[in-house]
């Protein structure tokens, strides 16, 4: 079983505060040089509030979808443990792995992306 997320049922784990390494296995900088690490959760959150030109013309329905999982989230990363998650269901985090590879470039995208299949 992976320690990132696993199914259960028809729900899967997003372990929030889980780091993020780059190619050569370093850990990636929240600010990209010296800062914390970015922590799997708060890129998530980045992902689903980013606004592309498609956003602009979605319903308000979509939006406020993208706005509540954030929050869910958001409200995940309050907990400091290692191994704190928030539990959703798989279409919400087939939705965050859209965002993600739209929003962020190869360098961040593809760490964040097996963080999550993982």
């Amino acid at each position: 079983m992976n320690n990132i997320i696993h199914l259960r049922g028809k729900y899967m784990k997003l372990f929030v505060n889980k780091k993020l390494f780059d190619h050569k296995g370093d850990v990636i900088k929240a600010d990209g040089v010296n800062g914390p690490a970015a922590l799997l959760g708060t890129l998530c959150v980045n992902a689903l509030l980013a606004e592309t030109q498609q956003d602009q013309n979605a319903e308000f329905k979509a939006k406020m979808h993208k706005w509540n999982l954030s929050r869910q989230i958001q409200k995940g990363l309050e907990d400091t443990a290692e191994d704190a998650y928030v539990e959703m269901p798989i279409e919400d985090m087939d939705l965050i792995k859209k965002r993600i590879g739209t929003i962020f470039p190869t360098a961040l995208c593809a760490p964040i992306i097996h963080a999550l299949e993982s």
